[in-house]
C-alpha cells in the first residue's frame, strides 16, 4: 500500500495532475489561450471577443496577432446577451493597436455583425438620452436606431452603418 506522505506518491500525483491540466493551458494550434477561469477578459464573454477580432481581421484588414485583454472598469459584468458594446470594444481595440485617441466625451454603442454592418440595439432612444445626460457630446449609434427625438439632447448624434464608416469618423 502506497503512503500518502511518501516522495514517490507525491511525484506520481504531481505528474498525473500536470498531465491532466496540460491540454487546458497549452494550445499547440496557437489559438486563444484559456487557463481555467482566467481567459484574458474581466466581465466579458471571451467567445464574443474572438468573434469581434475575427470581424476586424476580415473587414478592416487589421492584423491582430497580439495578446488581447479587456477589462470593464469598476468590476461590472456585462450580460452575455448584451451586444450593444461591440462597437465600443472594437474601437478601443483599434485605438490601442493604431495609437489614436477616442475622446472621453464620445459614447459608442451598437452591435457588430459578421459582415461588418452595424446592427440596431434594444432601447436605442433611452440609451442615447442617458448618454447625453451623462455629458457625452458625440454619440455614435447604429443608423437604424436614429430617431428625431435625439436631435435636441445637447449632443451630436452620429449614426453609422458599417465598421468602416465608424472608423473613418472616429480617427
Amino acid at each position: 500500500m502506497m503512503k500518502f506522505t511518501s516522495q514517490q506518491f507525491l511525484l506520481d500525483h504531481t505528474a498525473a495532475i500536470l498531465a491532466f491540466y496540460e491540454p487546458v493551458v497549452y494550445d499547440p494550434a496557437g489559438g486563444f489561450f484559456q487557463n481555467l477561469k482566467d481567459d484574458g477578459t474581466v466581465g466579458l464573454n471571451m467567445n464574443r471577443i474572438k468573434m469581434l477580432t475575427g470581424v476586424l481581421r476580415k473587414h478592416t484588414k487589421t492584423k491582430i496577432f497580439h495578446d488581447t485583454f479587456f477589462n470593464i472598469v469598476g468590476g461590472l459584468k456585462i450580460d452575455e446577451s448584451e451586444t450593444c458594446i461591440d462597437l465600443a470594444l472594437v474601437t478601443a481595440l483599434l485605438s490601442s493597436l493604431h495609437e489614436f485617441v477616442v475622446p472621453r466625451t464620445s459614447c459608442i454603442m451598437g452591435e457588430l455583425s459578421l459582415n461588418g454592418d452595424v446592427r440596431p440595439i434594444d432601447s436605442g432612444v433611452p440609451r442615447v438620452k442617458e448618454a447625453a445626460q451623462h455629458g457625452f457630446t458625440e454619440i455614435y449609434i447604429p443608423y437604424r436606431n436614429y430617431h428625431k427625438s435625439m436631435e435636441n439632447l445637447g449632443a451630436r448624434i452620429i449614426p453609422v452603418k458599417t465598421i468602416h464608416e465608424l472608423l473613418e469618423l472616429i480617427k
